[in-house]
């Protein structure tokens, strides 16, 4: 084999080498329904439902340019309101 031909399988070899080390990220994990829930605002309201911090979340009362609000109960039927910050 010649120098320049196993010289340019070395370096593509390398090159495969560095693009399976890279992380690919998916469209669907910056996809965002409502401006606000993308995958890791709903992890977050997730983790607060598991807590017992919130019950339900009902629905947007309020839509301004920074945030939505979203009208939610407490598990023990307290109502209470849940501020989340619109997503880039």
């Amino acid at each position: 084999m010649s120098r320049k031909l196993a010289e340019k399988i070395s370096r593509r070899e390398a090159l495969y080498e560095i693009r399976q080390r890279m992380k690919f990220k998916r469209s669907e994990d910056f996809e965002a329904f409502e401006e606000v829930f993308d995958r890791a605002t709903l992890m977050s309201v997730y983790k607060l439902m598991v807590k017992g911090t919130v019950g339900e979340i009902y629905g947007c009362i309020k839509a301004g340019k920074e945030c939505r609000l979203f009208w939610g109960k407490m598990p023990d039927g307290r109502e209470i309101a849940i501020k989340i910050y619109l997503t880039s």
